[in-house]
């Protein structure tokens, strides 16, 4: 994993555990936290991170819930339209889709981090 990609999952294990994924003291203790967890994580292990429930949960977290339309238009050969329904999405639901069907997830995720 280059430098930063590990930056930006550190910095994305923090956001996550400010939303309530994990329990920290203080801000000294989440660096340290969030350090350990990366550590030298591998790429299967980052994806199974990044792509869990809770983590997506707590990432974008939102106190109101953001609806999005049930219907979807699915074109097929530019000859057919298929109008699928589905249950409403959260906010965090809708992310966490985006950021499976991204090239890149870790960017992905880098765009909803603060920039200091």
């Amino acid at each position: 994993m280059f430098k930063i990609e590990h930056d930006i999952l550190v910095a994305a294990v923090k956001k996550a555990y400010r939303g309530g994924w994990g329990k920290y003291k203080d801000e000294e203790d989440l660096n340290e936290i969030a350090s350990s967890y990366v550590g030298d994580m591998d790429d299967e292990l980052y994806e199974n991170t990044i792509f869990r429930k809770d983590f997506a949960q707590t990432f974008w977290r939102d106190d109101t819930i953001t609806v999005i339309d049930k219907t979807y238009t699915i074109y097929r050969n530019n000859q057919s339209t298929t109008i699928i329904e589905q249950e409403p999405l959260t906010y965090w639901q809708y992310q966490l889709q985006k950021m499976v069907i991204s090239p890149d997830p870790l960017q992905y995720l880098a765009q909803f981090l603060p920039t200091n």
